[in-house]
């Protein structure tokens, strides 16, 4: 480790003093750190031409948060033929290097040949970040079979944008309020009109109340030994949460997110 000063990376320095390492770790940092295609373009969908070429569609990607793409309509890369009564798989992989020049170049990994099922080669799974200068990021893998080779199978992970993510969890939170209301009906059915028990008696019952949860109502239910509460989270989600007695034994029965109830023993 060696000592060093700040960096205002975001700034007029009157000279050059950014660095490639500097939007690197930025992109890593709010990416991840593993590798990704981004949703533009062709998203690089992989076809096969003929028996020895495979066409990589345009599109954009993060390894190790360097950014590099296939800047026109596609790029290609050669496979070797394939031989009659073996089986083979090849990877088509993104080459880059950071020393001693930066570079980024498509290239086929030939797997091993065999008779059986022939497996998916090695490639190198570097960390740019962490001092590593090379690193490959599949892409597709490619399964000839005797002479004859397969469509590309695509391993690329899509990199989610911030609006998709938001849509993503706007509807998960709505399908858990849905699936929940069910639950929160049929405990509120059993109300006696608004009778409600005094919270710190309902704390002594139910002393195992899940971390974030805060108890907005409890209520008596018409069958005697059965108390019911009616709960609400932070972000808005209600929760049901019972408690019924039995022959000295308390049950506590909780709502999961996606409704199923459980059961568990709690103190008496």
């Amino acid at each position: 480790m060696m000592e060093g000063s700040l960096h205002l990376i975001t700034a007029h320095a009157g000279e050059p003093h950014i660095s490639p390492e500097n939007d690197a770790r930025y992109n890593a940092g709010t990416l991840g750190p593993a590798s990704y295609v981004l949703p533009t373009k062709s998203k690089m969908a992989c076809t096969l031409i003929d028996s020895n070429t495979v066409r990589v569609l345009g599109g954009d990607a993060v390894c190790c948060g360097y950014r590099w793409a296939v800047a026109g309509d596609y790029a290609e890369v050669n496979i070797d033929n394939g031989i009659p009564g073996y089986n083979r798989v090849d990877l088509i992989v993104a080459h880059i290097e950071t020393y001693p020049d930066y570079k980024c170049e498509l290239r086929a990994i030939k797997g091993e040949e065999t008779t059986g099922t022939a497996v998916v080669p090695g490639h190198i799974e570097g960390d740019l970040n962490a001092g590593d200068t090379v690193a490959e990021m599949p892409i597709c893998s490619v399964a000839i079979n005797g002479i004859n080779p397969q469509e590309p199978k695509m391993l690329l992970q899509e990199s989610h944008t911030i609006e998709g993510l938001y849509a993503d969890l706007s509807k998960q939170i709505n399908d858990v309020r849905d699936s929940l209301s069910q639950v929160i009906q049929e405990y509120t059915c059993y109300t006696n009109e608004g009778e409600s028990t005094p919270l710190p008696v309902i704390k002594r019952v139910f002393s195992d109340i899940p971390t974030g949860l805060s108890v907005v109502r409890a209520v008596w239910s018409r069958s005697p030994g059965f108390d019911a509460l009616c709960c609400k989270k932070p972000n808005g989600v209600f929760w049901a949460l019972a408690v019924m007695t039995e022959t000295g034994k308390m049950y506590g029965i909780t709502a999961k997110n996606d409704g199923e109830l459980i059961q568990r023993d709690s103190s008496a």
